[in-house]
């Protein structure tokens, strides 16, 4: 067997392939899919690991969302102008709603909520989501009768306009 079969590395090692094996046939799957919505656009995947303290940071402003050290988007290059797709996946009350938010010139261009798990009376609605175009993200008020929900978006565009301000220092 060796030692190498016991040791922690390997079963580290092991793990790490196979997350980036499964990441990587996932993000193949979003990449297609944006080329088709905006076929005259090309794609380029982009990713970002958060230091220590701008970990901290945001755990300690969003201290019950699910915060990660490493985040995969991608540079959407249309006419020679850049701008950033964000798709990403929270949980809401106990299951999941995914949102594509697309950020130009550091500002929300559009927000959609592409699947949501929840009952739709906990969904947020489309005049809420418009807001954003307009207002920074921590002046939007919660929606009363879909705090969750409204809480969690607030969340991932904040952490899209973070992550586009930090690429473009």
């Amino acid at each position: 067997m060796g030692i190498l079969n016991n040791s922690i590395f390997f079963e580290v090692g092991r793990v790490l392939l196979l997350t980036l094996f499964f990441s990587y046939s996932a993000e193949a799957g979003l990449k297609d899919t944006l080329a088709r919505k905006f076929p005259k656009c090309h794609f380029v995947e982009k990713s970002k690991f958060l230091t220590e303290k701008e970990y901290k940071m945001i755990k300690s402003k969003f201290p019950t969302r699910d915060v990660r050290k490493f985040y995969s988007f991608y540079q959407r290059v249309c006419n020679q102008k850049s701008s950033f797709d964000f798709i990403f996946s929270d949980i809401v009350r106990t299951k999941r709603q995914l949102v594509h938010i697309h950020i130009e010139d550091k500002k929300l261009e559009s927000l959609k909520v592409v699947k949501f798990e929840e009952p739709s009376e906990y969904r947020v609605k489309d005049s809420w989501l418009k807001k954003f175009k307009s207002t920074l993200p921590d002046s939007i008020d919660i929606v009363s009768g879909a705090t969750l929900s409204s809480k969690s978006t607030k969340f991932l565009v904040w952490l899209s306009l973070y992550l586009q301000g930090d690429i473009l220092k």
